[in-house]
């Protein structure tokens, strides 16, 4: 079997090197030309360029890989089978149909998730648990073709791209001379992928990467851990522009605008204001009664000011109209920013990409989790509301930041709801972000925290009482003192 391989970076040097140590008939490597690099700005070859040079295999350096010159070269190679991994160029279809037993490729995530040019990065930024590598047949739409060949990896907890980038790209390697002694043996059994599951990875730019210090500590830990080593996180500092690393996050508050630098340590490093300092742990729903009700907005506003960043205000309102609804949304959310609160939208996908809403709360009826993350992008959180342990594990398993478990003690707003009480919140809760909701008083904090709740969510408690200021003041305390009494416990 005649290989020729396509490729760039060390993702694909390591495959490439793979090929050649199985004794691989490599024939000649196509990869992108040499570019300068580094502070003196040398031209510098591609590392597959050099292995292949090692190896004594004939190399390919167009600057498009397409056009009589190039095709007549390719075409001298004889190829039977064309092996791509992470080469640079979308090839087009006479390329992809002159070998004979076609074009295949190496993808680092598990097809169809994570189609694009940074699947390794993006599955660091989103949260993922699990990625791995597919081997899929090449066609001219993006990372569309069947997949002949999936292998799952474990994302490790502090991971960075670099070192995930690095996993992949061995695991990729040996995945590939599987797929291609099935291939060569007839035995290769292909999968059409489901367009439905399908999510994107586009390439990320400098711009990118820079900071919104007004993103939640964990989104942006996982920023600064997916874009580590490129294409680097980086702020400004008294105009200077300087590249973050090694982000840890912390559970405490200061009094300070997002982006403020509070302390910095020769060792410890710098600590920095995010949006919300604990994450938005306490959750102020409302309800269309309640958002219909006047002098709503003030009521609001001197809410989040109480509740500052350990608040995220749901806004659930649907009966209101679209502009309304708009209108309030993008009043709430300004005034949220202020204080390092979040504003969420309940179901409203479309207001909360209008606004650039913080978060957006999904139930049942609502748009798929993974559909809405298509939409919304990687920023905004996303929510479930679920009312078991299957229905929160699927919601986080689907990608949901966040499960909103209830009811747990029974509400007069949903009497027909039997409350799953403490134990079921337990079970659900054990390591993952579950935020409980149904009947929670202030003097009911220390429960629901205590059997694992990482947040808890409020209706009647803060807007059924005269000054929702005071509320939300008490609920705060309370969940700072449940929160501390868990950490020592």
């Amino acid at each position: 079997m005649r290989v020729v391989f396509w490729g760039t970076p060390q993702l694909a040097d390591t495959a490439l090197r793979a090929l050649i140590a199985a004794g691989r008939n490599v024939v000649g490597i196509v990869t992108q030309p040499d570019r300068p690099a580094g502070r003196g700005r040398k031209m510098q070859p591609p590392p597959v360029k050099l292995t292949a040079e090692e190896a004594g295999i004939a190399v390919l350096q167009p600057e498009k890989p397409w056009g009589d010159e190039f095709m007549a070269a390719f075409r001298a190679l004889e190829p039977d089978i064309t092996v791509v991994a992470a080469y640079g160029h979308i090839l087009k279809p006479e390329v992809l149909e002159l070998p004979r037993l076609g074009s295949i490729n190496v993808h680092a995530s598990l097809l169809p998730k994570l189609r694009g040019a940074a699947p390794v990065n993006w599955a660091i930024i989103r949260g993922h648990g699990e990625t791995g590598v597919t081997i899929m047949r090449m066609v001219e739409k993006l990372d569309a073709g069947a997949m002949i060949l999936r292998a799952r990896h474990q994302i490790a907890a502090r991971t960075t791209a670099g070192a995930l980038y690095a996993e992949l790209a061995e695991l990729g390697a040996r995945t590939l001379l599987e797929a291609l002694a099935l291939i060569e043996a007839g035995d290769a059994v292909e999968e059409v992928q489901d367009e439905a599951e399908a999510t994107y990875a586009p390439k990320l730019s400098v711009d990118d990467a820079r900071i919104d210090w007004s993103l939640p500590a964990e989104e942006l830990d996982r920023w600064i851990r997916g874009c580590d080593p490129v294409p680097g996180s980086w702020t400004e500092l008294d105009g200077a522009r300087v590249r973050i690393f090694a982000p840890q996050t912390t559970d405490e508050t200061a009094d300070a605008e997002p982006g403020v630098v509070v302390s910095a340590d020769p060792r410890a490093g710098l600590a920095v204001v995010t949006g919300s300092g604990v994450l938005g742990r306490l959750f102020l729903v409302t309800s269309d009664e309640v958002v219909e009700d006047t002098g709503f907005a003030e009521r609001a506003a001197s809410a989040l000011v109480a509740g500052g960043c350990d608040c995220a205000l749901q806004l659930r309102a649907h009966r209101a109209t679209g502009g309304r609804l708009w209108k309030l949304a993008r009043d709430l959310k300004t005034a949220a920013e202020k204080v390092g609160a979040t504003l969420w939208l309940n179901d409203r996908v479309d207001v909360a990409l209008a606004v650039r809403a913080h978060g957006v709360q999904l139930g049942a009826q609502s748009l798929e989790i993974e559909r809405a993350r298509r939409l919304l992008g990687s920023a905004p959180w996303i929510g479930a509301s679920v009312h078991s342990r299957a229905e929160a594990d699927e919601s986080l398993g689907c990608g949901a930041d966040v499960a909103v478990l209830g009811t747990v003690y029974a509400t007069a707003s949903h009497p027909e709801r039997a409350p799953l009480g403490l134990e079921s919140l337990r079970q659900a809760a054990v390591g993952r972000p579950i935020v409980a909701i149904g009947g929670i008083t202030p003097e009911r904090v220390a429960e629901v925290v205590g059997a694992g709740a990482w947040g808890v969510a409020v209706l009647s408690g803060v807007w059924q009482v005269e000054d929702a200021a005071g509320a939300v003041r008490l609920y705060r305390q309370a969940l700072a003192d449940a929160i501390r009494r868990a950490d020592s416990d």
